[in-house]
């Protein structure tokens, strides 16, 4: 057999009883590992209606308020640098109080250090094996659309994935934001720069993206969301899923969305916790 039909063999071992193998990688190739797509819950086709990417895609509309991005060279925590604590440990697995922290800063290539570095993280990508999934109520029925899971065992302070998207302005993500509500599916997500004249902006997954855009709500969530700097361009952050405990083999990956309260506006919650608020906003 070829490798791509010994591939596509692997992924089929993969899918559960009554799901149907609709891709073998979403990434084309992008990722180190292949990202299969399953279907075992309605006649959906694999969504393939973006381009998937493995760094965010800078919009020349918010290129234009960047200008200079770098805070000097940063020294290896590592290697006694300056620093409010390593993010990470020897294992790689971040530390218990990032969890608690806006940031994390990772060495960047200004830094004194090897490549190998367990400060250096985010930018080599997924480590675990990850899988697309249609997801389904208990009873058959279509609720969430696309989720995300794993058939590794995943540790708690693992790195999962990015949420990778396009850079957006806050005045483009509220023209766009309008268009994505009247069709009731948006991708938006706020991130906000660090240091002097902070720029606030969103990643917008619709066009541009990863796996990350898979990722659902949940109020019982097992992962969380993590703002970590890698280049040191203190305008762009990168936005980075760490798992809150150890998560065992199929669980659904989610994290919690912190939606606020809209005026006028209500949004049911369908993650289906023991916990669930009913309401993301």
């Amino acid at each position: 057999l070829r490798s791509s039909e010994l591939g596509e063999e692997c992924m089929r071992q993969r899918a559960l009883a009554d799901e149907r193998l609709l891709c073998v990688d979403i990434s084309m190739g992008s990722e180190k590992q292949m990202i299969p797509v399953f279907n075992g819950a309605d006649a959906e086709p694999a969504p393939l209606d973006f381009t998937y990417v493995t760094h965010c895609v800078v919009n020349e509309g918010l290129r234009l308020l960047l200008g200079g991005p770098l805070v000097g060279t940063f020294e290896c925590p590592q290697r006694g640098g300056r620093h409010p604590g390593r993010p990470y440990d020897d294992m790689r697995m971040i530390n218990s109080w990032v969890e608690d922290s806006e940031s994390a800063y990772e060495c960047s290539l200004l830094s004194d250090c090897p490549l190998d570095c367990p400060n250096r993280l985010v930018p080599f990508g997924p480590s675990f094996r990850l899988e697309v999934f249609r997801c389904s109520g208990g009873d058959g029925r279509f609720v969430k659309g696309w989720g995300v899971r794993s058939p590794d065992a995943i540790p708690r302070g693992s790195f999962v994935c990015e949420y990778i998207g396009e850079y957006i302005s806050d005045d483009e993500a509220e023209s766009r934001g309008i268009r994505y509500d009247k069709v009731k599916m948006s991708r938006l997500m706020d991130v906000v720069g660090d240091g002097k004249d902070v720029v606030c902006m969103c990643i917008d997954a619709t066009k541009f993206s990863n796996l990350g855009r898979f990722l659902n709500h949940s109020c019982d969530p097992n992962c969380f969301k993590q703002r970590v700097f890698c280049d040191h361009n203190t305008r762009l952050p990168r936005v980075a899923f760490f798992s809150l405990r150890d998560i065992p083999p199929l669980e659904e990956l989610c994290y919690d969305y912190g939606y606020t309260d809209v005026p006028g506006k209500t949004m049911p919650c369908l993650c289906g916790a023991a916990r669930c608020k009913k309401l993301l906003y």
